[in-house]
């Protein structure tokens, strides 16, 4: 093993190698190890503590081998250039404050081991674009991925039953949102201020009751919710999801019958209200009556 506080504070250290004889590694073994940029973990350790690489900022690839089932709470917590990361298929969970601050790293993938994402466990990781949650994970604690600014799309497994406060605050580019059908609880102010979202898609048979924080900042009488045939009549009439422009999964859009109805407006997949329609595009058509339409004008 590598006992506790070994190596804290060694900021001149730029490289370790770690036997095949070390099945743990001790809270704060190399915290504060600021000019360490490479490290190699065997695949002897099991476990590894908390703040383990705490302050790490030198650190620019990480790969946590199969055998490691455990990495503790703010493991690599502001390991700034972190720029790659693999994480062992065998983790039980991402700790709370693993990752705080890894404002390098560009991608994410959960392994189908781990049962939840920890508190703070991707706190400000300004640079993660893409996140794939694996359908192993049953909860997503508060603030894990606040201020992710640079998540695009955002797919919440089947498995997640809970999704914490805050959980995406500010994830100011997520435009895309599909939440999974075991989702029973979303909780306050989970996607506040993800101003760009324009369509969510919801595969839950009945509406998670939410309150008005949860999409606080969210322009959602512009913004598409899509939700199975059956559920279609429940989300229409649930308080904060009727507020948005509630359609069928599948569909584009709802069929306009043989009637005459009267266009209220022209917006682009943005929901940007247009002067008039934009040719050879899709646009989004909006009757008076409520209802809405996909098209495109040629």
């Amino acid at each position: 093993s590598i006992g506790n506080y070994a190596f804290q504070g060694c900021s001149g250290l730029t490289a370790v190698t770690i036997p095949n004889s070390v099945t743990s590694i001790g809270n704060y073994a190399f915290q504060g190890c600021s000019g360490l940029t490479a490290v190699t973990i065997p695949n002897s350790v099991t476990s590894i503590g908390n703040y383990a690489f705490q302050g790490c900022s030198g650190l620019t690839s990480v790969t946590i081998p199969n055998s490691v089932i455990s990495i503790g709470k703010g493991c690599f917590y502001g390991c700034t250039n972190l720029i790659s990361l693999e994480i062992s298929n065998f983790i039980n969970a991402i700790s709370s404050y693993s990752f705080y601050e890894c404002k390098s790293l560009k991608s994410i993938n959960i392994p189908n081991s781990a049962k939840s994402i920890g508190m703070y466990a991707f706190y400000n990781c300004v640079g993660l674009e893409t996140v794939s949650i694996s359908n192993s994970v049953l909860t997503i604690e508060d603030y894990a991925f606040q201020y992710c600014s640079n998540i695009k799309s955002l797919t919440i497994p089947n498995s997640v039953c809970s999704i914490g406060k805050y959980a995406f605050f500010n994830c100011k580019n997520i435009t895309s949102l599909f939440i999974g059908e075991k989702t029973t609880t979303i909780n306050t102010a989970a996607f506040k201020n993800c101003t760009a979202l324009s369509n969510v898609t919801n595969y839950s048979e009945y509406p998670q009751n939410i309150d008005n924080t949860v999409f606080s900042g969210v322009e959602i009488k512009n913004c598409f919710l899509y939700v199975g045939e059956g559920s279609y009549e429940y989300y229409k009439s649930a308080e904060h999801w009727k507020d948005f422009i509630v359609q069928i999964a599948g569909v584009e859009g709802v069929e306009v019958d043989g009637t005459t109805k009267e266009v209220e407006g022209y917006y682009d997949l943005k929901g940007v209200r247009l002067e008039e329609p934009a040719c050879g595009q899709v646009n989004i058509v909006r009757y008076t009556d409520g209802t809405a339409k996909k098209i495109v004008i040629e």
